[in-house]
């Protein structure tokens, strides 16, 4: 990390393009390709095995990598505040729904003001720009303004059945709240962690059909 920015040492990284992308196994689990080289590996030992015994080398990395995530969070925003200084402040991408640095935000940097795009892939960075060049290039009209992230297929009396047979397939019991289930748009994005405007907590053991109807 230097005043002028960030240098990503890429002698610890695979190359761009050289993985199989993400895996999901016949047991539905889902596998990730390694990104990282064997000078990582040199560096910091060979990664944990699933079910392995959890080391303290394995606790000081996981509570390491989010620390030195924030202090190069903040100090890109600092930077980012120093060359164009405004209160405002729009993000988009996966790093960007850090929800711990998110509560941090205006206290760590000056902005006062934010806005997080919901979709945490690359597709949020791009709309951005699209609707950057749009606006403020071409001086064009706002036409629309996104209020919410429940863009997806409405849930109305097909899934408050599907909904309510699972239910009562559970080991545990439930009743319906008298307001209903509170079923509304699905969110858009797959990333995003809660898929729909109230979550219904169940047991973890419950016979999932695989009959679509």
């Amino acid at each position: 990390m230097q005043n002028g920015g960030l240098h990503l040492d890429l002698q610890y990284f695979r190359p761009l393009g050289s993985d199989p992308g993400i895996e999901i196994m016949p047991d539905g689990t889902v596998k990730l390709p390694r990104h990282f080289s064997d000078r990582m590996v040199k560096l910091f030992g060979e990664p944990r095995r699933p079910h392995r015994e959890v080391t303290q080398r394995d606790m000081d990395l996981v509570y390491s990598m989010p620390r030195r995530f924030e202090e190069v969070f903040f100090h890109l925003l600092n930077l980012l505040h120093h060359k164009v200084p405004g209160e405002d402040l729009v993000t988009g991408g996966s790093c960007a729904l850090n929800s711990v640095d998110n509560g941090k935000l205006f206290s760590a940097t000056p902005f006062r003001r934010t806005w997080i795009r919901p979709a945490a892939g690359d597709e949020g960075l791009a709309i951005g720009a699209a609707l950057h060049t749009y606006h403020s290039v071409l001086k064009q009209p706002r036409r629309h303004e996104m209020e919410n992230a429940y863009l997806g297929l409405e849930f109305g009396t097909i899934m408050h059945g599907k909904l309510s047979r699972k239910l009562n397939c559970a080991t545990a019991n439930w009743s319906e709240p008298l307001n209903g289930f509170g079923l509304s748009h699905a969110q858009f994005s797959p990333n995003i962690r809660t898929s729909i405007s109230r979550t219904v907590i169940l047991p973890p053991i419950c016979c999932m059909s695989t009959n679509p109807a």
